[in-house]
């Protein structure tokens, strides 16, 4: 069994920044392949590998979900502490933007969604089934908001993830987890042959389902455990920073290959594992050695915010489409066009979130703590 060792409840800064980091890279990706703004030549192979973001996403959810959980689901009431927690996290958020995207394609697209695939986003299933709508959305199983895909795939791990960390408390369990999960992922577009889908909404299906990407979650569960094995030993010490720095220069290192590839490329055509795996080197980096660039107030509060940056940052980049082209007209370097296009979103994208945190989630969380304490009224441990 692998002990928890001592790591503090309370957020740690290296997570907040780097789920911050992820969601501004979403943004980013999605500037250049929504809004159609170019990026610079020499940025192009980056900013393409923006998607990779959502791999980030994943990861350092399953770490924060240990961080935040181990000890919870060690006492009688916690797994139902621990589904309230998640669905007041989710919930409130996802239905004001179900219901704005509803209005949004019923009023300006003319397009009606159906009472079965509302239900299944109401209730978080769409991520089980294809789309409803292949002429509106080509994607499989990705939900009526924008990118909501990945929010689909996350309430799922929720649902299996007391199981799955019970599970996998001793080092050869984690590992079988991790070859089941991989093994899963590889085997799917064989399972899913059976079923009448067409060829571009299978790869779409495999690529956004649950199924697919469980092999993310379980690696992240191992970062987790990684940390929590070598912090006793190295924190505060300079082995644990040097440790830090040398993860963060391999990620770097891994991550240039990834992106302008050539002929020594080990990861030259990514899969999920290898996106992983370089994320988990900069995760491990990063919380041995925060380095102050990147770890710092301002990364820590897009993270914290970064859940509603994520659901609004498609329709406030399609809104602003007509912007970027006035912008695009005036001429001028790339680089320039790129980087005025990309701080016209972020300073009405920000305040949104923020917005959207402070109206929205911080409510939605509250709520959700009132609602945990009349269920468990004599519950004394902290939440």
């Amino acid at each position: 069994m692998i002990p928890l060792r001592t790591i503090p409840l309370a957020r740690l800064d290296f997570i907040d920044a780097l789920r911050g980091l992820a969601a501004l890279y979403v943004v980013v990706f999605h500037l250049a392949f929504v809004g159609h703004v170019p990026p610079p030549m020499w940025a192009a192979p980056v900013v393409g590998l923006g998607a990779t973001g959502v791999t980030l996403f994943f990861l350092v959810s399953a770490f924060s979900l240990c961080l935040s959980s181990a000890r919870l689901l060690s006492l009688p009431d916690g797994d139902r502490v621990f589904y309230l927690r998640r669905f007041f996290r989710i919930a409130p958020l996802f239905y004001v933007v179900l219901a704005l995207t509803l209005m949004r394609d019923a009023w300006l697209l003319g397009a009606y969604h159906r009472a079965p695939e509302i239900l299944e986003n109401v209730t978080f299933t769409f991520n089980a089934v294809a789309a409803h709508n292949p002429g509106l959305y080509s994607q499989a199983n990705w939900g009526i908001p924008d990118g909501g895909w990945t929010i689909g795939v996350e309430m799922l791990f929720y649902a299996v993830f007391p199981a799955i960390f019970r599970a996998t408390r001793t080092p050869w369990r984690l590992g079988l987890a991790m070859i089941l999960a991989i093994g899963l992922a590889k085997i799917l577009p064989a399972m899913l042959g059976f079923l009448p889908m067409d060829e571009a909404l299978r790869s779409n299906y495999v690529h956004s389902s649950i199924l697919g990407q469980l092999q993310v979650f379980v690696i992240g569960i191992a970062v987790f455990d990684i940390y929590q094995a070598l912090a006793g030993r190295l924190a505060g010490g300079g082995r644990g920073r040097w440790l830090g720095l040398a993860a963060i220069l391999a990620g770097l290192g891994a991550g240039y290959c990834l992106a302008y590839g050539g002929a020594l490329a080990p990861f030259a055509a990514p899969g999920l594992v290898a996106q992983s795996l370089i994320y988990a080197s900069f995760m491990l980096g990063f919380g041995f050695f925060p380095a102050r660039l990147l770890v710092n107030r301002v990364s820590g509060y897009i993270g914290r915010i970064s859940f509603s940056l994520y659901l609004f940052h498609s329709p406030v980049i399609q809104l602003l489409a007509p912007v970027y082209r006035r912008v695009m007209a005036q001429g001028g370097p790339q680089t320039w066009q790129f980087a005025a296009a990309l701080v016209l979103t972020l300073g009405l994208l920000v305040p949104l979130a923020a917005l959207g945190y402070r109206v929205i989630e911080a409510p939605g969380m509250a709520l959700g703590r009132v609602v945990i304490r009349r269920l468990n009224p004599r519950r004394t441990t902290p939440e």
